[in-house]
């Protein structure tokens, strides 16, 4: 399909030669050699860089420790069994060349020594060192080719190191997940980064509602898996609970990793990993959140202060109408967690944070508004910002983002013109499902509420692309077209997005802090109504507040119909939704 669509795989072109030291060097075994040398040193030489804190980790973890300790609970057969039947089918392999197809060929031969390898490891507190080792692979990311650092590594482990991992996943993350900060939405389970950035859309609105503003600071860190302290892990785990041979086992885990590179058919040395947690790896991710679960704790203010987190994207936010009390609090704040940072030896790119004010703007000018600092730098302020994957504007209108996504779907659209003459209607779906349906899904929920004049140009050009692959005329009336094809038009696309969050807050399957955006009715009045038990549909002061979920989420939830509501599974409600709309076409 790139061929036909004339798309060209540059992520895939690694340079030939690479500049060293003002040199160019070409030997494959030099630059697999310097490539190591540079992966190997992030972590270390970023670390070198913090300066020293006020405070140590230990003094900023206010928390009390947990009465008990994780058990390593032993392992059976069909436990990894049921793991490496779940393992994708791969046939690329890491530095022992086994791969995760292997496996499963030999499923029922490997299973049982497996889990007796596994169990000593757990009860010993041992990883073995043979399944420490990771193959690393370049890959090219942006700008200068010959620069090493535009290059990416993706680390490939062993296929086996993953069942350990897996099997310790488990038992950590059921052990932990109750400790875990409530505003956490990375690595865990039943949250996304759409559930993330609507908690913040959420209390931006409410406060547009009450006539307030809101400031957001977004913080950027600098490698921040490569640059984690294993000392600082290790007593971060123990305050957690995790002790004795459990800790012993992570203790292991985590020291004397190495990786080499593979640059084309060259490999590098073998080198030691000073620091990070081991990437491509499954608790890898699970130890970064343990690691920076202090983090909103040591904020001044934590009633009104908030904080979200995805894994190592960080934003807090104050609502208020002073705009200098803002101000002031965010200073003390970023202060504070500045020297968070410091101290758990995680760096902060200051020239790529920024902060944002919602609001009215007649405050905010009105104001001549003092400077936001990181230590010694100043912040920059801007009206629209990228946060995981959306582009947020200053209010909450989601033009730019709409400009994002129409500037997609032109490149998607040229590529299903392109195909059109050489493919037929099903793989010209099946192009319009990998290359323009993304775009129009992600993040709908919130987005899908903007003004029908902003949202126009992205419904003109789905017809456009439902007409290409239906080989229809150009002013073909597209109604008969979605119903064929089974495609939901971009405005009921959103209403079904806003109608499987409603019927997670119905079933209580939202994190908690999403779980009490809604009063039900029964909670309003004591009238034994149809409605009694779906949510309040509240008097909204702002059209945005009227047009977006908070608002929209109780009306849409009220006009479906009952059988539908009680789908067992939020699969068979979304089945059932979409085929109840595109029936109406």
């Amino acid at each position: 399909m790139r061929t036909i669509i004339k798309k060209k795989n540059d992520k895939s072109n690694i340079s030939e030669s690479f500049k060293l030291d003002n040199k160019t060097i070409n030997d494959p075994k030099d630059i697999a050699s310097a490539f190591c040398d540079y992966f190997t040193n992030i972590g270390p030489n970023l670390s070198k860089q913090i300066p020293p804190p006020i405070k140590t980790s230990n003094q900023y973890m206010h928390n009390n420790p947990p009465i008990n300790s994780l058990f390593m609970i032993p392992t059976d057969i069909n436990e990894i069994s049921t793991i490496i039947k779940q393992m994708k089918p791969k046939k690329s392999t890491g530095p022992d060349n086994i791969s995760s197809w292997l496996l499963r060929e030999l499923n029922l031969s490997i299973s049982e020594p497996l889990s007796i390898i596994i169990n000593k490891s757990m009860e010993q507190g041992i990883f073995p060192n043979q399944l420490k080792l990771a193959k690393i692979i370049p890959i090219y990311k942006s700008k200068d080719k010959e620069q090493f650092n535009n290059y990416r590594p993706i680390s490939l482990l062993s296929s086996i190191s993953k069942i350990f991992e897996k099997i310790v996943y488990k038992r950590l993350y059921t052990f932990i997940e109750p400790v875990l900060y409530n505003k956490q939405f990375g690595f865990r389970t039943k949250r996304s980064t759409i559930q993330a950035v609507m908690e913040l859309c959420v209390d931006i609105m409410d406060s547009f509602e009450n006539k307030q503003i809101t400031m957001a600071t977004f913080l950027d860190l600098s490698k921040a898996f490569d640059t984690i302290d294993h000392n600082i892990l290790i007593g971060k785990l123990f305050k957690y609970g995790i002790r004795g041979i459990a800790l012993d086992w992570f203790t292991s885990y985590l020291k004397d990793r190495k990786h080499f590179i593979q640059y084309k058919s060259q490999s590098s040395p073998i080198n030691l990993i000073q620091t990070g947690v081991p990437q491509g790896s499954v608790l890898g991710p699970l130890l970064f959140i343990i690691y920076t679960n202090d983090l909103p704790h040591c904020l001044s203010n934590t009633n009104s202060t908030k904080c979200i987190l995805f894994a190592d994207d960080t934003t807090i936010y104050e609502t208020s109408t002073d705009l200098n009390r803002l101000y002031n609090s965010m200073n003390d704040n970023l202060n504070t967690l500045a020297d968070w940072f410091r101290a758990n030896k995680l760096s902060l790119n200051v020239s790529k944070t920024i902060y944002m004010i919602f609001g009215n703007s007649q405050i905010v000018l009105n104001n001549e508004p003092p400077v936001l600092k990181l230590g010694p730098e100043i912040i920059k302020r801007v009206e629209t910002t990228k946060f995981l994957g959306l582009h947020i504007d200053d209010k909450l209108k989601w033009t730019k983002h709409l400009k994002h996504i129409k500037s997609k779907l032109s490149s998607s659209l040229f590529a299903i013109r392109s195909a059109k003459h050489k493919l037929n209607s099903k793989q010209l779906k099946t192009i319009y499902s990998a290359m323009f349906h993304p775009y129009l899904e992600y993040g709908a929920i919130l987005w899908g509420s903007a003004r029908q004049t902003v949202l126009r140009p992205i419904e003109l050009m789905q017809k456009k692309a439902l007409r290409l692959i239906t080989n229809s005329q150009y002013n073909t009336h597209t109604d008969p077209l979605f119903k064929a094809q089974n495609i939901l038009k971009v405005k009921d696309l959103h209403d079904v997005q806003v109608n499987k969050f409603m019927y997670q807050y119905q079933n209580n399957s939202l994190p908690e802090t999403l779980s009490n955006l809604f009063t039900n009715n029964h909670i309003i009045h004591n009238h034994a109504t149809r409605h009694s038990n779906d949510p309040h549909i509240m008097h909204r002061r702002t059209t945005l507040a009227a047009q977006s979920i908070i608002h929209k989420g109780p009306k849409l939830w009220q006009s479906i119909e009952q059988n539908t509501k009680e789908s067992k599974t939020i699969h068979t409600f979304s089945r059932k939704l979409k085929k109840s709309i595109i029936g109406k076409y």
